[in-house]
């Protein structure tokens, strides 16, 4: 079921005004971001062990969950004048500060279990946000101690790409890969390392040669998992394809936007089926071209499309079918553009999405409150009476 809170660490962008303030401002975002990746690094031991905590593994992640709660207050509150322009940061913060006090409750009242599974989401949420493109906050390295040690291979992994600590990301997360016994016995795990992997290679650092040596991991396997052996010869191509495209110079808001319309259109065209991951490549690409216009031309002539782009985009790019990310940015589309012909569009994919998301075995449960944001947003999406 979809909308559960979507939290995020959210990054910054490093482009800003030459001047004292835009410099103090950037210090001040830096230091909450810091004290995040600090926080998440010191908790994700006892976040991801089986064993029931003791009393002093409890209180370190009762302390840890309070302190994201503060610094997650304090992101919401300076989402408005953050460094970085695109509109996720202030859906994100806003999500992540509701998750991070609901996290803190848990742990509270007593509900280490639930608090424990609250936290787990905040790593691959800031990873949402820092691997949107190459620009972001730099973090000390992290120091791989006796508890860090204890993190499996993909644990590992994670921590460091939530880190924004990419290149030493990437060499865990190529070490899942080539691990034929992986790939054999957890391939959902596996399949994930190797789109995470991709997105680090593709939106962060730009590069198809990175992503291709991606895919000779995965061709040097005795058996690719069956899961993903359909989409590995369709990876390969879109990459091959890129890295003999043209180096682009995108200058203008039209040609950044033609850009990222361009790729969503190849990809949409290359899904054989809404699940079918053969596009990520191409998503991936779009997704990239669209955070930079998002970042550039906050208040663009084209910025309605470009969220309906990243909703579409997200779709597939999730991680967990539980995430309420496109629908975010379908909602805020049509609240930018009420009664166009885009917001109309926008209102269609959430529509769908909700009704996706809240229907089973037993029919289709819409509760209340998402009843009367469906019928606001559909009000704001129809065309003007004339």
């Amino acid at each position: 079921m979809r909308f559960v809170a979507y939290t995020c660490f959210v990054s910054f962008f490093s482009l800003l005004p030459n001047s004292a303030h835009a410099a103090e401002k950037t210090a001040s975002w830096s230091e909450k971001m810091q004290g995040l990746s600090k926080t998440l690094s010191d908790i994700m031991p006892d976040l991801v062990s089986s064993r029931s905590p003791d009393a002093k593994t409890a209180k370190r992640l009762k302390d840890g969950a309070a302190t994201l709660s503060g610094l997650s207050h304090q992101v919401k509150k300076g989402a408005a004048t953050a460094p970085d322009a695109d509109p996720s940061v202030a859906m994100l913060s806003t999500l992540f500060d509701r998750e991070a006090k609901a996290a803190s409750k848990a742990f509270q009242s007593g509900n280490i279990e639930y608090g424990k599974a609250s936290l787990r989401l905040l790593a691959g949420y800031c990873i949402s946000c820092h691997t949107r493109t190459d620009a972001g906050p730099q973090f000390p390295a992290l120091a791989i101690t006796p508890r860090t040690a204890s993190l499996s291979k993909m644990e590992l992994a994670q921590l460091l790409e939530a880190t924004r600590q990419f290149d030493a990301a990437l060499d865990a997360f190529e070490s899942v890969i080539s691990d034929s016994a992986a790939a054999a016995k957890k391939q959902i795990e596996w399949g994930r390392a190797v789109r995470q992997a991709f997105t680090i290679a593709i939106r962060v650092q730009k590069d198809p040669e990175r992503a291709l040596k991606i895919i000779k991991r995965v061709e040097a396997l005795p058996s690719v998992p069956a899961l993903f052996k359909e989409y590995v010869a369709v990876w390969k191509k879109s990459l091959v394809e890129w890295k003999s495209e043209a180096k682009k110079t995108l200058t203008t808001e039209e040609a950044l936007f033609e850009e990222a319309a361009r790729l969503s259109k190849l990809a949409q065209s290359a899904q054989k089926y809404p699940m079918d991951h053969s596009a990520d490549v191409l998503y991936l690409r779009a997704s990239l071209a669209a955070h930079e216009f998002l970042s550039k031309y906050p208040e663009g002539k084209r910025v309605s499309e470009t969220l309906l782009l990243l909703g579409s985009s997200y779709d597939l790019l999730d991680d967990s079918l539980l995430s309420p990310l496109p629908e975010m940015y379908f909602e805020t589309c049509i609240r930018r553009t009420p009664h166009s012909a885009v917001a109309q569009t926008c209102y269609e994919r959430y529509e769908a999405n909700v009704y996706f998301g809240y229907t089973g075995s037993g029919g289709t449960s819409i509760p209340e409150d998402i009843d009367t944001v469906m019928k606001e947003l559909k009000d704001l999406a129809k065309p003007k009476k004339s």
